[in-house]
């Protein structure tokens, strides 16, 4: 019998069917209207696909830019006060497993 460590990779479809799931840092919900519309601009823009760093940084950005907006200057003085609701990273509304928790 061939060892475990001599198989090629499953494709994703397989995993999926499997219903295999596995740990990770963040999260990003490819069914959410907000997270399609931003793959597709992206593509647009830039021709290639959206990374972690893509979707972390529009994210970042997004929060500095809504904190400046709202406090001016003393921005940093208000992070605690601001809110967004991120494209990458781990939902606020979501269990450990990243699904999300009924309403």
């Amino acid at each position: 019998m061939q060892s475990w460590t001599e198989f090629g990779s499953l494709a994703a479809s397989d995993l999926d069917l499997l219903g295999f799931r596995f740990a990770s840092a963040s999260y990003t919900d490819m069914s959410d209207p907000r997270t399609r519309a931003f793959i597709k601009t992206y593509r647009e823009r830039f021709g290639s696909d959206v990374d972690d760093y893509a979707m972390l940084g529009f994210d970042v950005t997004f929060f500095y830019l809504k904190a400046l907006m709202r406090e001016g200057k003393a921005f940093s003085e208000h992070f605690t006060e601001i809110h967004t609701d991120p494209l990458h990273g781990f939902p606020h509304d979501a269990d450990r497993t990243g699904e999300r928790l009924p309403e």
